[in-house]
């Protein structure tokens, strides 16, 4: 990022403080450093706001990081209150040298009064000091737990319970190696609940699961709930269980339905939750399981996303789940998997767009504004093909529904998941008439 001299002459302070806090919005943790340390070194009378992104959102994944972290709060009080966000991350550690996590521990709650979001990254095997320090991070309202590895379920309840004042917990590719016994959780008013790709070692016992989800439907939270993601949703994990318990405020709902799932996780997701998104994920091992929705009145957003099935059983069972949808929806957007050729993806696509399009046009579907269908291209299928066959989708009239200004559809495209690199998404939209845009982007 370059700027000339006379940048800080011409345009107000004002203006550039907007431009600092708009390269907080995007883009990963180590780029945002980099451009706001640039923005720094540019004007001495733009440090004070990069000072408070810069150290807004702090991530610590060695003993040398906290130790200068901790040196640098200690010659600087007044950078504490500008601490909101605060990832410890312990992949890159060994069990015998973790001992900086517990000095953190015991150091940070008193001094970071205004932290909001604490995460936990591959934790090692915890000692019961843990919990007792943890407890003190009184103002966190966000807990993320990821890649944990506990010997219980019971661990991971201490941990959570910790925090008094959580309202959104976060768990993804969690182990837990025996459910053990049931333990009831806290008295928290959760709105936000994410669990994702977490597994026992053990085989799951057919009685039910013992996983964040009960845990959660045990304190009395789901009546509270505004997001909601269960990956995978298993079906010993009753719907009726969370109905009995009043899901009356979810606005969103995404269900993601699998063909089959082991257990393990799959490392890569697409970010839901933008900021102000409210919803209910559920994945399933199958579509036999998917819940009826029509008692949830507050529902305005439903997203499908079909990561794996049997083709030749999509539609009838998408006609049963879209039968029982609840009045209330504004939002429609279904995601489907695409299939080996051309010319089965264009039959599956005209089957799946002849049940949405009869079933949509039923009249008590009076609140409906707009239906997004994209169909995911397989990865061996190049971004310049699709546009040609957008084009051969839309001369069958895939596009041409009953209420053309509703629907916009189209295909995605992932690149090689082989590498660690984000995917390549690319989304090309339809209307009734033509293409009307192609954009690429990457926002994995």
């Amino acid at each position: 990022m370059h700027f000339h001299h006379w940048t800080r002459w011409i345009l107000p302070l004002e203006v550039c403080e907007k431009v600092i806090d708009e390269s907080d919005a995007g883009g990963s943790y180590k780029e945002r450093c980099t451009n706001f340390c640039a923005f720094a070194l540019v004007c001495k009378s733009w440090v004070p706001r990069t000072r408070i992104h810069l150290f807004r959102d702090v991530y610590l994944d060695s003993a040398q990081q906290s130790t200068k972290f901790l040196a640098t709060l200690s010659m600087s009080p007044g950078f504490c209150g500008y601490v909101e966000e605060l990832t410890i991350d312990c992949s890159n550690s060994p069990n015998e040298s973790n001992g900086w996590i517990y000095i953190l521990l015991r150091t940070l709650p008193s001094r970071l009064t205004n932290l909001q979001r604490l995460s936990y990254n591959s934790l090692p095997t915890l000692h019961p000091t843990f919990f007792v320090f943890s407890r003190n991070f009184t103002s966190v309202k966000s807990l993320v737990l990821f890649g944990l590895n506990s010997q219980s379920f019971r661990e991971v309840v201490q941990i959570i319970n910790g925090f008094p004042n959580l309202l959104a917990l976060r768990v993804d590719n969690c182990i837990w190696k025996t459910p053990g016994a049931f333990y009831k959780g806290g008295s928290h008013k959760l709105e936000v609940l994410d669990v994702f790709t977490h597994s026992f070692d053990t085989n799951k016992t057919p009685n039910g699961i013992y996983d964040v989800s009960d845990w959660v439907m045990a304190s009395g939270s789901v009546a509270s709930l505004q997001k909601l993601r269960l990956d995978p949703y298993y079906h010993t994990l009753q719907w009726d269980h969370f109905l009995q318990y009043g899901l009356r405020r979810l606005e969103v709902l995404y269900i993601g339905v699998h063909k089959s799932y082991n257990g393990k996780g799959s490392g890569k997701r697409t970010s839901f939750f933008r900021p102000g998104d409210r919803g209910l994920v559920l994945s399933s091992p199958g579509l036999d399981y998917l819940p009826s929705l029509e008692s949830l009145g507050s529902l305005h957003f439903l997203f499908i996303d079909i990561h794996s099935v049997d083709s030749t059983c999509i539609s009838s069972v998408l006609q049963g789940l879209l039968d029982c949808l609840p009045t209330s929806l504004e939002v429609i957007e279904l995601h489907f998997p695409g299939v080996d050729s051309e010319t089965l993806f264009e039959e599956q696509a005209m089957e799946l767009w002849r049940t949405i399009d009869t079933t949509l046009t039923n009249s008590r579907y009076t609140s409906l504004r707009s239906v997004d269908i994209m169909w995911k291209v397989l990865p061996q299928t190049q971004p310049s093909d699709i546009p040609q066959l957008l084009s051969s989708l839309d001369q069958q009239g895939l596009f041409k529904g009953s209420f053309p200004a509703l629907y916009k559809a189209g295909l995605l495209w992932c690149g090689d998941d082989s590498t660690d690199t984000v995917f390549s998404v690319s989304t090309a939209c339809c209307n009734s008439k033509s293409i009307t845009s192609l954009t690429y982007f990457e926002d994995l």
